[in-house]
């Protein structure tokens, strides 16, 4: 997505310039953040998970489960809800995190990190870390500049002069 690599470069270089990010300069890159998002949207960390109704209930007005029932989330799929992400749900599309748009996600419709007892408590330093000095941070937003090489859906695109890879998921 070379565009968003592009916006993503500006906004490192808008906010940073050569210095290195510090917890006060965060919410200046909340563009990164938005990738990022929506990157866990797409492949989330936590790709499933379980859980069981307490009482019994209909799904959906349609399939009816009771307690002893086990159900399984498969996250990547409910991050693809057309009705909640819109019709393009396999396009890498940042802007679905925009704070506005983040503000009107139905409860429960983004998990990337899990769910519950057993959702990740350390996600919201997993996060600040990727955007202060991970791997994703310096990668992406540090190292890798000049053309990006063609993409297509079966194959990895790489980085011309860089090491990154990633699978094209849209054109």
């Amino acid at each position: 997505h070379p565009a968003v690599l592009r916006e993503a470069q500006g906004v490192v270089d808008r906010v940073l310039g050569s210095g290195q990010p510090t917890v006060q300069c965060l919410p200046e890159l909340r563009y990164i953040e938005q990738v990022l998002l929506e990157s866990l949207r797409l492949w989330p960390t936590a790709p499933a998970f379980g859980m069981e109704p307490l009482v019994p209930t209909r799904i959906g007005d349609r399939y009816r489960v009771t307690p002893d029932e086990p159900l399984i989330v498969l996250v990547p799929m409910l991050h693809r809800d057309p009705l909640v992400f819109g019709p393009d749900v396999e396009a890498f599309r940042p802007e679905r995190f925009d704070r506005e748009r983040e503000a009107q996600l139905p409860p429960h419709a983004f998990k990337p990190f899990g769910t519950g007892q057993r959702a990740c408590i350390g996600s919201p330093f997993a996060m600040q870390e990727a955007l202060r000095r991970g791997p994703f941070f310096e990668a992406i937003m540090r190292n890798v500049r000049g053309e990006l090489a063609e993409c297509s859906q079966s194959n990895l695109c790489l980085v011309k002069d860089g090491t990154v890879r990633t699978p094209a998921l849209d054109a």
